[in-house]
Order: C-alpha cells, then structure tokens, then sequence
C-alpha cells in the first residue's frame, strides 16, 4: 500500500502500521487524477475529516466508499505519519 498527496508526490512516512511495507513500486499516476480530485472535494465538503475511496477505470471514475474512520479506528501511521495526517485536518 502506498501514499500520496494531491500532486502524487509518493509519501512514504505515511505507510500504516496495517501494512508496514510500502511497495518498491511506486504506483503510476491515474489519468483521471484531476477529475477524482473534484469529485472528492465535492464528496467531501461537508465532512472536516472523510477518505474518499474512487476508482479509475476505462468506463470512467467508480465511488468505492466515504470513510469516516479508516482501519476502524485502530490503524496507526509509523514515524510521524500521525502528525502528518492530523495536520491536514483544517480543524
């Protein structure tokens, strides 16, 4: 599992404790990355914290799920992943 931010820069102090291992490869840049970015700040507007799950694909753009608390709750970031992830938050 990797992490990246909104320009895909790859993240790697954000690797979750889940899944410790943050793949060698680095994911290629969906192509529909401009418009999953839209839809989820739509999808999201409403909400201080959601992950917006969307799935690229040739058919276009799929809506997985909106989670409000990731891993149940009990997922955490190794290093200072935490302190990155909550200082997204605009609280």
């Amino acid at each position: 599992m990797n992490f990246y931010d909104c320009d895909w820069n790859y993240l790697p102090q954000i690797s979750n404790l889940a899944y410790p291992s943050n793949s060698n490869i680095q994911d290629k840049k969906p192509e529909q990355l401009k418009e999953m970015l839209e839809l989820a700040k739509i999808l999201s507007n409403d909400f201080k914290f959601v992950r917006v799950d969307l799935y690229p694909n040739k058919a276009g753009i799929i809506l997985g799920e909106l989670t409000f608390i990731p891993g149940g709750g009990i997922i955490f970031y190794k290093d200072d992943g935490d302190l990155k992830i909550g200082e997204m938050l605009d609280l």
